[in-house]
């Protein structure tokens, strides 16, 4: 064989391998056989098909390379002409190998915090695959066709990825994913025997392209079926001697309040909230109960500090007490039984932890499997060559962003005029930062490049002294682009909600908590209790709310109180949401075993921050306490102060709130969380 002959098989080999590496991500790594069967979404669209097709040409590229230089050393070695036919065995027992890799570390529960177990699982599959394969091309007779190449490399991996899904499902008691994989694995064997038994070119051709066919057909279904997910058939009708108007909460998870342009920020973030705010209620020194979302929520539907609902995440002692605590009446239900259609739209999976209940319908969509499940998503992490196309495209982000999701409000809520309660969760502003390129160019921004887009905010974090100097002005444009592609959005979805609702709807918009975007050499909402963690925005618009700014410090609690008064048909109230309570405005922090790892001792602790006027003060005092100015710089920031009159007092009332509520079960050993929710905690990086 000559050395031409040899390069343009490479290349052959190159293009069958992306397309053999895209068949297994959509087959094995998205599983989406597995998933439509069982009624879960996979959220895509054209583009995140087209990305990941992208993505494989790297992989390819890399594996067609290693294994075409292999092949001409031992041939040289061997002195042997056929060179193709030994490399094309090296490529299939990689790509088996890379394959098993993932289903094994993203699959096998047991092994997927122990690496090295994962790679020698790996390891001995390629292996075995090498020395089966071998055993056929000992003595190769010439070239591989383009046909034989995708036969040769995609149909081990196939079957052995489908089979790692089968173990799975019997390890972890899923009878039917077993079962379900069990007969694809079936139909694949079927698929190479016939490819063995018959010969005719014209049968072989069409046994071979079966699997892409199959992933096609599959990638569209998954398309076509994400454009409708969440319509609803439902009708209700409104109880004409009741006064209940709807009631829309929207929560724009992680914004904070100073990057909004009427709270002092440069860019105008939120033009069209802006504008809509204007014929709102502006609660300008609005607080989140919490610094981040499971116990921010949590309080937003109960009305109680975190200590009191018991939705927190506490000890170095990896022990996580989220779940709550026993009698607590959710704001759903009890919205349930005055005769509203409660509906969550939510693309956090950590708003709404499995105690808060009283939905009727919720909406979680998730994109974490592009990530995670893909050997794409994979290397493009750990080896990019093509890293910044794949951010231009944003295929691997790991939530539903607020276009798809808004557009899923639209089509979820129920038909008639009942009285509807519809909660609306958007979580661009979490990290990973990276808006559309379209939000950058409203804005007149070009963040620098200064590191990856699809790092988590407690990676950044790990990272950020050894990052170049521009991060911190790309971290802030990038959130900030995150806004701007929120505000697009959310001008549809206020748009229609007028449009369909008219002034018979109350509706909030606000924060869970901030992000802090370098401050102290952070990065995200995992660490204390600052002012860009706990001051939100928050703006209702209802019948009878006169517009305006309220300058009171409030919490983000009471508006619980708030809404369940307008839903029992009283006129809405906006001192409700202002007067003082036993508690005061409170925020609290739970100690968390990853930021020990992280920062060390110094957060080994917990966080309790009281509100008082322009003072803000943190304990409790078993682990140092400190008082500052929150009014001179606009409530944006902290100023620490020294020993004001009434120090003592504030300090008596921190410690006392602590003493008093702090949730003490972890000291009983009750309050572990379940699997559902650390598997929750896991896909939003903040536990490992």
């Amino acid at each position: 064989m000559s050395d031409r002959h040899y390069f343009t098989d490479g290349i052959k080999a190159f293009l069958a391998t992306v397309i053999v590496l895209w068949i297994l991500d959509v087959m094995v790594g998205l599983a989406i056989v597995q998933e439509l069967y069982l009624g879960h979404q996979v959220h895509a669209g054209l583009v995140d098909f087209i990305g990941l097709f992208v993505a494989e040409i790297q992989i390819a590229f890399a594996a067609v390379v290693i294994c075409w230089i292999i092949a001409w050393v031992v041939g040289l070695l061997s002195k042997s002409r056929y060179k193709t036919p030994v490399a094309a065995v090296f490529l299939a027992s990689l790509v088996a190998a890379l394959t098993m890799f993932v289903s094994v570390y993203h699959t096998w529960k047991f092994a997927a915090v122990h690496l090295p177990v994962t790679g020698a699982v790996a390891l001995v599959i390629g292996v075995l695959v090498w020395l089966v394969l071998h055993s056929k091309v000992r003595e190769p007779s010439g070239r591989v066709t383009f046909g034989e190449m995708i036969q040769l490399v995609l149909f081990p991996s196939l079957i052995l990825g489908l089979a790692s899904q089968v173990f799975a499902g019997l390890i972890e008691g899923r009878i039917e994913v077993a079962v379900l994989n069990s007969v694809l694995v079936a139909i694949a064997i079927a698929l190479v025997t016939s490819l063995v038994i018959f010969r005719f070119v014209l049968v072989t051709f069409v046994l071979r392209w079966i699997p892409f066919l199959a992933a096609v057909f599959l990638a569209g279904l998954t398309i076509v079926t994400a454009r409708a997910y969440g319509v609803n058939n439902d009708t209700i009708h409104r109880d004409p001697t009741l006064k209940r108007p709807h009631i829309i909460l929207i929560v724009l998870d992680t914004v904070r309040a100073d990057h909004l342009h009427r709270f002092g920020h440069p860019y105008n973030t939120m033009p069209a909230l802006e504008a809509w705010v204007e014929g709102a209620t502006s609660f300008t020194r609005a607080v989140a109960p919490a610094g981040w979302t499971s116990p921010a929520h949590a309080s937003l539907f109960s009305g109680l500090p975190v200590s009191l609902h018991g939705i927190h995440y506490g000890s170095v002692n990896r022990v996580f007490c989220t779940s709550g605590v026993e009698g607590v009446k959710w704001l759903p239900e009890r919205l349930s039984e005055k005769g509203y259609y409660t509906l969550a739209v939510n693309a956090n999976p950590l708003a709404l932890p499995g105690d808060i209940n009283g939905f009727k319908r919720v909406l979680g969509p998730s994109r974490r499997e592009w990530s995670t499940r893909t050997l794409a998503g994979f290397v493009d992490d750990e080896f990019s060559f093509f890293r910044r196309v794949s951010e231009r495209m944003r295929w691997r982000m790991p939530y539903v962003d607020a276009k798809r999701m808004v557009d899923i409000a639209m089509r979820a809520v129920p038909k008639g005029d009942g009285p509807v309660f519809l909660f609306v969760n958007l979580l661009d502003a979490h990290s990973p930062y990276n808006p559309p390129e379209e939000a950058l160019e409203l804005l007149g921004v070009r963040p620098p490049d200064a590191f990856h887009r699809y790092s988590t905010h407690q990676e950044l974090t790990v990272e950020w002294r050894s990052l170049p100097n521009s991060k911190q002005k790309s971290l802030s444009q990038l959130y900030d682009g995150e806004l701007r592609w929120i505000d697009l959005h959310l001008e549809r979805l206020l748009g229609w909600i007028e449009e369909k609702y008219g002034h018979d709807a109350l509706v909030i918009v606000t924060s869970d908590h901030g992000e802090e975007l370098g401050e102290q050499d952070r990065v995200g909402h995992e660490y204390g209790l600052s002012q860009s963690l706990v001051h939100i925005p928050l703006f209702i618009k209802g019948p009878n709310l006169p517009p305006g700014d309220v300058d009171h410090v409030v919490s983000l609690r009471t508006v619980h109180d708030f809404i369940v008064l307008v839903a029992s048909g009283e006129e809405p109230d906006l001192a409700t949401i202002a007067r003082p309570d036993t508690f005061g405005v409170v925020a609290e922090r739970y100690p968390s075993s990853r930021s020990v790892e992280m920062f060390g001792n110094e957060y080994k602790r917990a966080w309790v921050a009281l509100f008082e006027n322009d003072t803000k003060a943190v304990g409790p005092s078993e682990f140092g306490f400190q008082l500052f100015d929150v009014a001179s710089l606009g409530f944006k920031r902290e100023v620490e102060i020294s020993s004001p009159a009434d120090s003592t007092r504030l300090q008596r009332r921190v410690d006392e709130y602590w003493e008093t509520y702090r949730d003490r079960r972890e000291e009983t050993g009750s309050g572990e969380t379940s699997e559902e929710m650390m598997r929750k905690l896991r896909s939003l990086g903040y536990i490992k």
